[in-house]
């Protein structure tokens, strides 16, 4: 049996050029510091939550992405291997930190599908913000 999963990486270029803009206003430093902090639970996670919904799995209790943020416990393939054949999740979480993230999704339609509600999202909200994946 073979699996399809797709690890993607995603990366915020130019952070200190987005958070320091040429200000030294601590107000404005700060604001660009945590749209970045923010930028994948606001727009990553929430537009792999809007691609389970169209395929009308919606399921309000989980996240679409499973993510082992602030539970200090290692990813184990076992574990999410039984997790994606559940079902309940499109991908995991693998690491976070520092404006980057990998995530181990299902398949390559699924990570094609969120990069591309994603992609959208990010440019109409943060439109100087931008993210490789």
């Amino acid at each position: 049996m073979t699996n399809e999963y797709i690890l993607a990486k995603y990366d915020i270029r130019g952070k200190q050029e987005y958070i320091y803009q040429g200000t030294r206003h601590i107000k404005e430093i700060v604001g660009g510091s945590c749209i970045i902090r923010d930028c994948f639970k606001d727009y990553l996670f929430e537009a792999a939550i809007q691609y389970r919904n169209k395929l009308k799995k919606r399921d309000d209790y989980h996240p679409a992405i499973f993510n082992w943020d602030n539970q200090n416990i290692p990813f184990s393939v076992s574990e999410f291997t039984e997790r994606m054949q559940q079902g309940i999740y499109l991908g995991e979480v693998i690491y976070s930190g520092g404006g980057n993230v990998l995530i181990l999704y299902k398949n390559k339609e699924v990570c094609c599908s969120i990069n591309k509600i994603f992609s959208q999202d990010l440019m109409q909200h943060t439109y100087s913000l931008r993210v490789l994946c």
